[in-house]
Parts: C-alpha cells; sequence; structure tokens
C-alpha cells in the first residue's frame, strides 16, 4: 500500500509508519504523543528505577498515537525494540492504561 493510498484511507500516523520498512521520526514534545510519553517514562522511572530507566528507556522518545485504539508508539534504538517488546511493553501497558508499541526511531544525527 503506497502512502498516498493510506492517506486516502485515514489511517492514522501510527499505523502509516507501522506500515512502511523504515524507521520513525520523533513526535513534537508538545503532541499527544510527547505528553503521553512524558507521563509514561515519570511512572516508568518511579517502577524500575533511575539506573534501569536512564540505561534502556532513556533513549526512547514518543512516535505517535493510534487513532483506532490510543496506542502510543515509543521510538527506541533499532537494537532493543525487541527486547524493549518482549521485557517492558507490558508494564509500560499497565502504567499507561493503553497498548503501547516500540518501533525503531530515526535519531536526527541519523543517516
Amino acid at each position: 500500500m503506497s502512502y498516498r493510498d493510506l492517506q486516502a484511507s485515514g489511517a492514522s500516523e501510527l499505523a502509516r509508519l507501522e506500515a512502511q520498512p523504515k524507521r520513525y521520526p520523533a513526535a513534537p514534545d508538545d503532541s499527544e504523543a510527547g505528553v503521553l510519553w512524558r507521563s509514561l517514562a515519570g511512572e516508568m522511572r518511579a517502577a524500575i528505577g533511575d539506573d534501569l530507566f536512564e540505561v534502556w528507556l532513556g533513549p526512547c522518545r514518543p512516535v505517535a498515537v493510534r487513532k483506532a485504539d490510543g496506542a502510543l508508539g515509543i521510538g527506541a534504538p533499532g537494537e532493543n525494540v525487541g527486547w524493549l517488546n518482549d521485557r517492558f511493553r507490558p508494564l509500560c501497558e499497565r502504567l499507561a492504561g493503553r497498548g503501547v508499541v516500540f518501533v525503531e526511531l530515526q535519531y536526527e544525527d541519523a543517516a
């Protein structure tokens, strides 16, 4: 499905990003995803401790909120995405009260 097809179908930003085999840009801090991530990050830090948070979740950034179900997309370094989904996604979902998915983040300094 092309980008235009996704736009025409009214797909949310996260659905569009999930459908494309590429890295995802971080959402602005003042976006819905940014606000949700700041809140969740604070709760995660309290739940797992500063050191563990900094190592695994510190590099993460909000990506988008999926319109269909309100799931929060969280960008992470590519090598960590599977590990984060396996180990932190359930806790994130419980604390956030919504679905959460870790995806590969495109950092500004990446080529």
